[in-house]
């Protein structure tokens, strides 16, 4: 899984920290994230601990140490989140490389419609859940993936 997701964001998902459960629960329930909004302050809320949280993906980005202030002001941290493109562009997935990495991972060739549930390995299916409905979300549709 390391090779799909890198360190940081595997070391996030093993959660080798003591998890409190109310917590977790308050924060995935309160969770938003409006999509396009990138640099806005209200990009991403939340509440934790009955208090509500409001910041830019930078900064959210930095608070759960995933990314330092030096990675979140590098061209390819705003370009890579933003989706796959069909002409090529510094910093960013092309199509033809998202259409390679879904026929390793799923039963279904790439399309414009991906469902989660058509990729076999359990683990690769969470974490593109997560990915697909915080950092990355689609207005589309909540069960579909980049």
């Amino acid at each position: 899984m390391l090779d799909l997701v890198g360190p940081k964001l595997s070391d996030a998902m093993e959660c080798t920290q003591l998890q409190y459960e109310e917590l977790v629960l308050e924060f995935h329930s309160t969770w938003l994230h409006k999509e396009g909004k990138f640099e806005q302050d209200t990009t991403v809320s939340f509440s934790l601990g009955r208090q509500v949280y409001e910041m830019n993906m930078a900064h959210f980005a930095i608070v759960p140490g995933l990314y330092t202030e030096e990675d979140v002001k590098r061209p390819e941290f705003v370009t890579c989140l933003r989706g796959a493109y069909t002409k090529p562009r510094d910093y960013s997935v092309g199509v033809n490389e998202l259409r390679e990495f879904w026929s390793m991972i799923s039963d279904h060739s790439f399309a414009t419609t991906n469902l989660i549930t058509s990729v076999r390995n359990q683990v690769y299916r969470f974490l593109l859940k997560i990915l697909s409905t915080t950092l990355v979300g689609r207005k589309s549709g909540e069960n579909k993936a980049n």
